[in-house]
């Protein structure tokens, strides 16, 4: 997810009350995955967009359980070790 800014290691604050907007960064449930994207509308259905170009745009519930799970509000990583 680096074309978002989040690395392996980060910590996401991630706020599970609010509904997530078009271009929200969120983490979602894919079957028993979890996965950060960006929230989309894509004909008229919810959908993740990957940041990476490689990786097709999953629209949530088409094909096994799925949910979003909550809007990232924070991303914190390390700068020194």
């Amino acid at each position: 997810m680096s074309g978002l800014g989040v690395y392996d290691g980060d910590y996401l604050v991630v706020d599970r009350a609010i509904e997530p907007k078009v271009g929200s960064v969120v983490v979602a449930r894919i079957g028993p995955e979890f996965t950060v994207k960006t929230y989309g509308i894509a004909n008229g259905k919810p959908v993740l967009i990957p940041a990476n170009p490689a990786f097709e745009t999953i629209v949530i519930g088409e094909f096994e359980e799925s949910e979003l799970w909550g809007v990232v509000l924070w991303n914190l990583h390390k700068l020194h070790d």
